[in-house]
């Protein structure tokens, strides 16, 4: 859970490459963690911010194979194309 936090926390100030490996640290310690949707969505938006679209945009795809009806989705939908 501390790569969650830290990811968030450091999303919040603004610390886009940081958050995103934290996001990504906590993603690889805990696959199936509570945190996953959060998780994949703020490597979403951090990746879509220091401009690594095919990289956000992927992620989106994992998170709407993973969860199609998520409290993310809508974001995922607008990164990977679908509607």
């Amino acid at each position: 859970m501390a790569g969650f936090l830290l990811g968030r926390t450091n999303e919040t100030a603004g610390n886009t490459r940081l958050a995103d490996r934290w996001y990504a640290v906590y993603l690889d310690e805990a696959p199936d963690g509570k945190y996953v949707q959060d998780a994949l969505a703020g490597r979403m938006r951090v990746l879509l911010a220091t401009g690594e679209s095919d990289a956000a945009r992927t992620l989106a795809q994992e998170y709407l194979r993973r969860f199609p009806s998520g409290v993310h989705q809508a974001m995922a939908r607008r990164l990977s194309g679908a509607h």
